[in-house]
C-alpha cells in the first residue's frame, strides 16, 4: 500500500500513475475515479483553480481573511 501524506501530493501521485504506460488500463481509471473523488476534478486547471481558491485546504481562506484584517 502506497502512503502520501497530503492532497497535493495525493493529486501528483494519482495522475502520475493514471499515465503510467505500466499499469492496466483498468487500474489507471480506478486512479483517476479516485483523484476525482478526492479533489472534485481530473482536469489541472480546475485543481489548481480549487486550490488558489483554498478548496482544499480547511480554514486556508478564513486565515488569510483575518491576517488581512490584523495588518
Amino acid at each position: 500500500m502506497f502512503m502520501i501524506t497530503g492532497r497535493n501530493s495525493s493529486r501528483s501521485f494519482y495522475q502520475d500513475l493514471s499515465k503510467d504506460d505500466d499499469i492496466p488500463k483498468n487500474m489507471q481509471n480506478d486512479f483517476l475515479h479516485q483523484m476525482y473523488k478526492e479533489f472534485g476534478t481530473i482536469e489541472e486547471e480546475y485543481f489548481y483553480d480549487r486550490l488558489e481558491d483554498g478548496k482544499y485546504d480547511e480554514g486556508f481562506k478564513e486565515r488569510q481573511v483575518k491576517e488581512k484584517k490584523s495588518r
